[in-house]
């Protein structure tokens, strides 16, 4: 897209008034913390080791916090992204590769939620690139932003804070409810 036309979007944006919208993240994974997350849906970041090397590489996931037990969390790693239909059955928990035991150092950036919407990337708009949306989430907070990319799990946003600085940041596509066009 134009970078000409990426800052004419911009400029159409107004500022917001509340950051209602967003997540409130946990930096750090404490023991207490981590045991009251059982049972519990959340979004994290994954200091996870490489299958191939001794690297570590960081990955943005969703989950559901199944147990704790010797500084690990035991999640079902992309939870949110898997038909509820196919989480019902024991079967498909057996040996299931989604399913990790993660040690507490290994979690940042923690973000519990309760509501959310199974294979949220069918309400995005198939040109959503460039383009500015009133963007409800699940828990009918609102916020116009501009839409400039989707990595399967984020849709990545741009807005004006209150001071009317353009800042940038991805938001979970299975808390996203409706994206309602604007300026078109």
């Amino acid at each position: 897209m134009d970078n000409e036309i990426i800052k004419q979007q911009l400029e159409k944006l107004p500022k917001i008034n509340n950051d209602n919208f967003f997540l409130k993240y946990k930096s750090t994974l404490s023991k207490k913390y981590a045991k009251l997350l059982i049972g519990k849906t959340i979004y994290f970041t994954w200091r996870r080791k490489s299958s191939n090397s001794n690297m570590f590489t960081k990955e943005y996931t969703s989950g559901k916090v199944l147990d704790y037990k010797d500084n690990k969390l035991l999640i079902y790693t992309h939870y949110v992204t898997i038909l509820e239909k196919d989480l019902c059955d024991p079967n498909d928990l057996k040996d299931n590769e989604f399913i990790q035991e993660i040690p507490l150092e290994n979690i940042t950036d923690i973000a519990e939620f309760t509501k959310y919407e199974y294979e949220g990337w069918e309400i995005l708009p198939d040109d959503y690139y460039g383009k500015i949306y009133d963007i409800t989430n699940v828990q009918d907070n609102s916020i116009i932003a501009l839409t400039y990319d989707f990595d399967g799990l984020y849709l990545h946003l741009a807005y004006k804070d209150k001071n009317n600085e353009v800042i940038t940041n991805k938001y979970p596509i299975s808390l996203i409810s409706n994206m309602t066009p604007i300026f078109e």
